[in-house]
């Protein structure tokens, strides 16, 4: 009896603790089957979230509307979309924070980060929470609850532009072309973001004709060069240029410039100039120009440069017998930007007509404004690489554009770059 007694205490003493620990173990078994579920949600969430911050889409919820940050704030909101569809809907409203580019709610936690691979990208983290009641280990712990949590982080890196670099760039509206035009851009190629319309009796030499929209010709258009309609969109190549965007690069100086205006001919130096009105042969000494208004070329004047770059915040307009033989710096010298011949900001537009003859090198760029040749004008690249872009560019009548793109200020494709999503945690 004693023996059995003493069997029964022992297995009592045994069976106790036993029991605990396997209560314990469903518990943690529970946690743990929810820890993988909610990962699972997370990596599929961020992913959405991601995907959404890779597409050109500019629409946005209506809870983003007031947003400053509207764009990040539908990254992080489709991120929580899917992580509701995913979980459980949540079950208090959700808020965003300008400040942190956060979006929260008691379950769902999606933010816009920096990227793990490179700082630059964007990536959307989300972060998942549950509460699990505790099945069995109240009497062990004393927790009448259990927190699950994972967090997923998104990465979208962007992808490089493909194609023939570009010689001849709308970045807005239509390239145009009319009359008796003559094109050759030699191993470069023409890309618009939005439609090319080319008629008359014109000549196109190509690497490739690129457009977001339609390609269309009429009369008796040649084309050397294969065409590629409904290609999309490329980014502005110099949107992120420091030396003309940055604290201290060219436009930002040009905003609070100050100087006098310039007429007539003969030699100039770099400096700033609230306009240049050019009448007769001008020689322009190596360096930066800022003209802060605009730059008219009349007459029969010859303007020649080496090493110069034009900053204008004005109407660009040259018309007569003008023969403009300016060329680029090729590294910084007395301040010019390497690459950039003339790069205007305003919204006058650069219009060439008349008798025009030039022979450059380096970019022309007018993001804001359009580039208009007409007459018997005629642009032609020297060695290394001339490069027009504008917002928009119309070229008729018996006008001419050479380019060549061997060696680009800044290297670029036709092609829109695609970026790729990838979970980097």
């Amino acid at each position: 009896m004693n023996r059995r007694g003493a069997v029964a205490v022992w297995v009592a003493l045994i069976l106790t603790p036993t029991l605990l620990i396997i209560a314990l173990g469903l518990d943690e078994a529970q946690l743990s089957l929810t820890q993988i579920e909610l990962q699972r949600a997370a990596d599929i969430s961020a992913y959405a979230g991601g995907l959404r911050a890779a597409s050109s889409a500019t629409g946005v919820p209506s809870s983003c509307a007031s947003a400053s940050n509207k764009l990040d704030c539908a990254y992080a909101n489709a991120a929580a979309d899917l992580a509701e569809v995913a979980t459980a809907p949540s079950t208090s409203a959700r808020s965003w924070s300008d400040t942190s580019l956060t979006l929260t709610d008691n379950l769902i936690t999606a933010a816009v980060v920096k990227g793990i691979k490179n700082t630059s990208d964007v990536a959307v983290s989300v972060t998942l929470t549950k509460s699990l009641p505790a099945l069995f280990a109240y009497p062990v712990n004393g927790k009448l609850t259990y927190t699950a949590s994972n967090t997923a982080i998104a990465e979208v890196v962007a992808g490089t532009a493909s194609g023939a670099q570009p010689c001849l760039v709308s970045l807005t509206n239509d390239i145009t072309l009319s009359g008796n035009f003559n094109l050759t851009l030699n191993d470069c190629s023409m890309r618009s973001n939005n439609a090319i319309a080319m008629s008359g009796n014109g000549d196109v030499v190509a690497s490739g004709i690129y457009a977001d929209k339609t390609i269309t010709t009429s009369g008796n258009v040649n084309i050397n060069g294969t065409e590629y309609p409904n290609d999309g969109q490329i980014s502005d190549p110099y949107a992120s240029d420091s030396a003309l965007y940055g604290s201290s690069g060219a436009f930002t100086k040009l905003a609070t410039a100050t100087g006098s205006a310039f007429s007539g001919g003969g030699s100039l130096s770099p400096g700033t100039y609230s306009s240049l009105t050019i009448t007769s042969n001008l020689t322009l000494a190596a360096g930066l120009y800022l003209v802060t208004g605009g730059i008219t070329v009349s007459g029969n004047s010859a303007i020649n440069g080496t090493g110069v770059t034009i900053v204008s915040g004005g109407a660009i307009q040259m018309s007569g017998n003008i023969n403009f033989n300016v060329t680029a710096p090729t590294s910084n010298v007395s301040g010019g930007i390497p690459g950039i011949l003339i790069a205007d900001n305003g919204t006058g537009g650069e219009s060439v007509s008349g008798n025009y003859s030039a022979s450059t090198s380096g970019v022309i760029y007018l993001p804001n404004s359009g580039y208009t040749e007409s007459g018997n004008g005629g642009v032609n690249a020297q060695s290394s690489c001339m490069e027009l872009i504008a917002a928009e560019v119309t070229i008729s009548g018996n006008a001419n554009l050479d380019g060549d793109c061997n060696n680009g200020a800044l290297s670029f494709g036709s092609v829109p770059a695609v970026p790729t999503v990838s979970l980097v945690q």
